[in-house]
């Protein structure tokens, strides 16, 4: 209920803005940014409790033997980790097992990257999208594989490619299209 109080002052903020605080397009990517990370924030613990209450109804019709109902909730977690319906945005943290496949997730979340050979600069957020500085410029799926691979999406709808991220978590390239070569950037301090 908290989190709830807490999302709508925010929405609440974010719409009562001076508009001369978004006069040019840098302090509304700013402002966008800020707002998208804060909205990733307050829904992620609603979406984790929804998610951890699905896998134990899974749990609990496989040890019954109702495979059907258990198919049924398979399909609405994968649903909620593909965009649910709380955060159009994109999917909470997947229910990844591996421990390391987990650090990595949270190791990227809330890091900035840029391209200089394509200008573009770009943040992963807990939503599961790289959410590009220009807001003109639609966010991109990521999520981090079992065995701790960084897959990009930005072709087809689910086609999702390595993006061969850098064994020091330095870099990456966008795999569509021509090569692009994003360069973590440092944390402003």
């Amino acid at each position: 209920m908290k989190q709830m109080h807490y999302l709508i002052l925010l929405i609440f903020a974010a719409y009562t803005v001076n508009a001369t605080a978004a006069d040019s397009p840098q302090e509304l990517a700013t402002l966008k940014e800020s707002y998208l990370k804060a909205r990733s924030q307050a829904i992620a613990p609603i979406d984790k409790k929804y998610l951890d209450a699905l896998t134990a109804l899974k749990s609990k019709f496989t040890k019954n033997g109702d495979l059907e109902s258990a198919l049924a909730v398979d399909s609405e977690i994968k649903t909620l980790q593909a965009s649910p319906a709380s955060s159009p945005q994109g999917a909470v943290e997947p229910a990844m097992k591996s421990g390391s496949a987990k650090k990595l997730f949270r190791d990227l979340v809330g890091t900035t990257w840029h391209s200089e050979k394509w200008g573009r600069e770009g943040t992963f957020l807990e939503d599961g999208f790289f959410h590009f500085k220009d807001p003109r410029q639609e966010p991109i799926p990521w999520k981090i594989t079992e065995d701790s691979k960084l897959l990009i999406g930005g072709g087809a709808p689910g086609d999702m490619r390595n993006a061969n991220l850098s064994s020091k978590l330095d870099s990456f390239v966008f795999p569509f299209g021509p090569p692009k070569m994003f360069a973590r950037k440092a944390p402003q301090k």
